[in-house]
């Protein structure tokens, strides 16, 4: 069974590797360099991207130029799979959100139409693209609730909880995480978590390293963000 929805804030989807081939065969390849959109806000959804290598991180950026982190997302995975069932309407018809490559990254962009075919064929990826499309509202609704109920601590420790979790360790167990990409997640500032980062370290649940973070006792932090 392959896995192609390793994201660091969403459950994994489980999609057969014969069925993720097809996939990629009805689309076309495409890399992109760091810092390089694959979709763009505001621009209109022309189809879904599958990403073979890399991680990505979609985001919103408000019309102050702040941004939004909404995910982050590992390869093999898929993005843009909403613009297969959204209404082309003029409210629906473009991407809502942007998605920029964190690391150079190789995908497969599968046009609308040829998406539709394939999901009508194959009943079984159909479903995985719903799942997908739940979890990442899953995913927001708790953003939501966080920034309603918890406090910037709490907040950083339960997203070091999905890290914990959802994302594939290094051989030291070290995650790959940056304090601005969390930052951009939870939706503070960069100094404030790095203050919270430092007194979790102090407290000996997490050890840190350039882009990187161990979580020494995941059932500590997961205590303190539900406190």
């Amino acid at each position: 069974m392959l896995l192609i929805n390793k994201s660091k804030f969403n459950h994994y989807v489980d999609l057969r590797e014969e069925l993720w081939e097809i996939l990629l065969k009805n689309g076309y390849s495409r890399k992109y360099g760091s810092s390089e959109a694959l979709l763009v806000q505001n621009q209109p959804k022309t189809g879904m991207i599958c990403v073979v290598k890399g991680k990505v991180k979609s985001s919103y950026v408000f019309k102050n130029g702040n941004e939004k982190i909404l995910g982050i997302f590992e390869a093999p995975t898929i993005i843009g799979e909403d613009s297969i069932v959204a209404d082309q309407s003029k409210e629906y018809k473009n991407n809502q959100y942007s998605v920029i490559a964190l690391t150079p990254v190789e995908a497969v962009f599968i046009p609308v139409l040829n998406a539709q075919k394939i999901i009508l064929q194959y009943p079984e990826i159909a479903l995985c693209l719903m799942k997908l499309l739940i979890h990442k509202m899953h995913s927001l609704g708790i953003q939501v609730g966080d920034l309603l109920t918890r406090n910037i601590s709490q907040r950083t420790a339960r997203a070091l909880g999905f890290f914990t979790e959802f994302t594939e360790k290094d051989k030291d167990g070290y995650l790959s995480i940056t304090h601005e990409e969390l930052a951009g997640f939870i939706g503070i500032t960069r100094p404030n978590v790095t203050t919270c980062l430092n007194e979790f370290a102090l407290q000996g649940l997490i050890e840190m390293k350039r882009g990187k973070i161990k979580i020494l006792n995941p059932q500590a932090l997961k205590e303190f963000a539900d406190y």
